[in-house]
């Protein structure tokens, strides 16, 4: 699976669904480790792939935003 290619995907649970067998154990042992070792961290599903925890970006106008 592609990460920057679209799938069907529209939460955590379906992506780790779509995963292929041979990164399944990775990714589900990562996703796993990471919010036991920062459970304060949000967990997030956006352009085909997970973050975690928020951040700050400027949009187009140098303006500050929190993601």
């Amino acid at each position: 699976m592609n990460m920057f290619a679209k799938n069907a995907a529209q939460s955590i649970d379906e992506y780790l669904l779509l995963v292929p067998e041979e990164r399944k154990n990775d990714l589900n042992f990562m996703h796993n480790f990471i919010q036991k070792a920062v459970p304060k961290l949000t967990p997030y599903y956006a352009s085909n792939m997970i973050g975690y925890g928020s951040f700050y970006y400027l949009d187009k106008k140098k303006k500050e935003k929190r993601e």
